[in-house]
């Protein structure tokens, strides 16, 4: 009723007519800019990029390695001409030291996206502040987070600020009733945040002057090269492993194992390969699982489709394909779960686009450990749709806030980093030998050197999906707000451009709510340390009060009443 009420159901026939309408065209325009998203590079789709291609010499690209050579053009003699393609780009600014060349490239490419992604992104953004106005509200972030964990933008807005600046070992001391009045409960993120990130630009700024002897400021072309630089040496100092000799341990028919190994830990349950019907699948690599108990048989299918393809969009998703829901003897509708038997066996397609298939045998292909925490994360997701179990399917699953939702995904990731889980399935594909636990935190450390800086980023990016659809229409420029966000948070000089919207899918996909990761990061953070024991307690016990408390009441209660209630 509550969402009914939101999305204007009290309104006029007239009024509601032009919300749908509105709607659609929100629709229609934000499958636009994803589609512009996904369009590949070309020199002449590149229009808001003003600066021409210009010659140097092939030396100075010695650095650079043989993936990102590739987009070079042959010049006269030893020189090649290098062009504003993004993947090029990208290369020159990790790997290439001269400074000048690098700050030439930033500028050229810092303006890479097209004007008809500009172009439906701002229809996109203004459509729905008009949808907003007409359902009665103020901006379409008042609109959207109405419904939301955090409720109000203000809100939102605060969480970030208190996440960027609260500093664990500040506040350690303070009561946290204290706490809870300066900040309320969800404000309590106590991250070293700007400590942090100002310490590692600090580090970052030290190299620097090493290096180049100037005394300058990093600056926006710095930040990749020299990140990459103290990165390596990292490795080199820590011994830790690359993400190569890492992704040897997880197989694809390892991490499988790993999964169903969790969901029986967790819950008594186990994931088993199935046969498809025939004309049943999409595509010949497509996996189907089925979760199985065996007191309910099976209570679930998800459906695996992992590898990049021609035409297919790369990102990591949880569809639902079929929600749970009772079908039958609703007349016993007491309060109670349904039983399998009167129930509509849950259906998802867990869908990514790995590069690094076998293949020979799919099963065989080594995943690095992103791969490893995107698969998890999304596995997350599908277990919160298959394990929910309520009388309507609007109720059900995944069908909740989205800053609610990502809990359970985000708390997955926790398990991709556990040795106690690794060592039960990460196994060298050719001498079988375990996983150390050295070697996976080593790897962690190295890969968690600029987390400050990183977060950073993403509040910065959270704040910029706030105020993009906060009042409108907004004076600036898109480039113009990341570019003051990031030099107040990052404290990295340097206009930052538009090209950063090339990765921005989740403006369509989560408008106004890109803050959720962070909240969600937050709430799992506290469900892995004070529920799992950070790792010690992944046992059947704790599995079942998650799954009953949690999983299965899907959004059949408000998510603070189930949060609160399972966090108690």
């Amino acid at each position: 009723m509550s969402e009914s009420e939101i999305n204007g159901i009290h309104l006029s026939e007239t009024q509601r007519r032009a919300a749908i309408d509105l709607k659609c065209q929100i629709a229609a325009t934000g499958s636009a800019f994803i589609q512009e998203l996904n369009s590949p590079w070309t020199q002449t789709n590149n229009s808001t990029n003003q600066s021409q291609a210009f010659v140097t010499n092939r030396q100075a690209l010695a650095s650079l390695p043989r993936e990102y050579t590739q987009y070079l053009q042959r010049g006269r003699g030893d020189n090649v001409i290098v062009d504003s393609n993004p993947n090029l780009a990208d290369g020159i600014l990790k790997y290439v030291e001269d400074p000048t060349l690098r700050k030439t490239v930033y500028f050229n490419s810092r303006h890479g996206v097209s004007k008809e992604l500009l172009f439906n992104l701002e229809k996109m953004v203004g459509t729905r502040d008009q949808l907003a106005k007409v359902l009665g509200y103020n901006t379409y972030s008042e609109y959207t987070l109405s419904s939301k964990l955090i409720e109000t933008p203000e809100k939102a807005m605060t969480f970030l600020k208190v996440t960027m600046i609260i500093f664990i070992n500040n506040i350690s001391s303070i009561p946290k009733i204290l706490i809870i009045i300066l900040y309320n409960p969800i404000q309590q993120l106590s991250n070293e945040t700007r400590d942090l990130s100002d310490s590692e630009l600090n580090m970052l700024y030290s190299f620097k002057c090493k290096t180049e002897l100037t005394g300058d400021p990093v600056f926006q072309w710095d930040y990749e090269y020299y990140s990459n630089l103290i990165r390596n040496k990292s490795v080199q100092d820590l011994n830790a492993p690359t993400s190569a000799e890492l992704s040897e341990y997880f197989s694809l028919e390892n991490v499988l194992e790993g999964m169903s190994r969790v969901v029986h830990q967790l819950f008594g349950l186990k994931l088993k390969q199935i046969e498809m019907r025939p004309g049943e699948s999409w595509n010949k690599d497509v996996i189907k699982l089925a979760l199985l108990s065996r007191d309910e048989g099976i209570i679930g299918y998800i459906y695996m489709d992992l590898w990049q393809r021609p035409n297919k969009a790369s990102l990591g998703v949880n569809y639902v394909m079929e929600l749970g829901y009772r079908k039958r003897n609703f007349n016993l509708v007491t309060g109670d779960v349904p039983m399998m038997e009167d129930y509509n066996v849950p259906k998802v397609a867990l869908v990514c686009s790995f590069g690094s298939k076998n293949q020979t045998n799919q099963f065989r292909s080594l995943l690095h450990h992103c791969d490893l925490e995107v698969m998890f994360h999304e596995f997350g997701h599908s277990l919160h749709t298959v394990l929910s179990r309520g009388d309507f399917q609007h109720l059900c699953g995944t069908r909740g806030p989205v800053d609610f939702v990502e809990i359970p995904s985000t708390l997955m990731e926790h398990f991709t980093w556990d040795h106690k889980i690794l060592r039960q399935f990460a196994n060298h594909y050719s001498s079988g030998r375990t996983l150390s636990s050295e070697m996976i935190n080593a790897y962690k450390e190295t890969k968690d050197i600029f987390k400050g800086i990183e977060t950073q980023k993403l509040i910065s990016l959270a704040m910029f999906d706030l105020i993009l659809h906060g009042k409108h229409p907004n004076i600036k420029t898109p480039s113009e707000i990341m570019s003051i966000l990031q030099q107040k948070n990052l404290k990295i000089a340097g206009d930052v451009g538009d090209s950063f919207l090339s990765g921005f899918s989740h403006l369509y996909f989560y408008g106004s709510s890109y803050y959720c990761y962070l909240l969600s990061k937050y709430n799992s953070e506290k469900i892995w340390k004070n529920f799992f024991g950070n790792g010690h307690k992944v046992n059947r016990e704790k599995g079942e009060q998650y799954r009953r408390k949690f999983l299965q009441k899907g959004s059949s209660q408000t998510p603070q009443s189930i949060l609160n209630h399972f966090t108690a």
